[in-house]
């Protein structure tokens, strides 16, 4: 959390992802009203990070947080089962 909130405390940027797709599947999340990082803005991110990407009506920035956070859960865990193969 510290450095999500902090990030430009990091002038050598070590929490960053890199340029370009990430090599593994990714689900971004964002709340049509969160001024915090705009739907616009986490599309950009998602696009360049190759996300999939997802925007929750009628909520803001804390989507844990907030009332509906166990359709966010949901959406979350049904990703999952249809994305990541877990070999034993």
């Amino acid at each position: 959390m510290r450095e999500v909130l902090n990030w430009w405390m990091d002038p050598f940027m070590t929490t960053s992802v890199g340029v370009g797709r990430l090599p593994m599947p990714s689900l971004a999340f964002v709340g049509d009203r969160d001024v915090v990082h705009p739907p616009a803005t986490v599309r950009q991110g998602a696009d360049r990070i190759g996300a999939e990407f997802r925007v929750m009506p009628g909520m803001s920035h804390w989507l844990i947080g907030e009332e509906g956070w166990e359709e966010v859960a949901a959406i979350a865990l049904h990703w999952l089962e249809q994305t990541v193969r877990v070999e034993a």
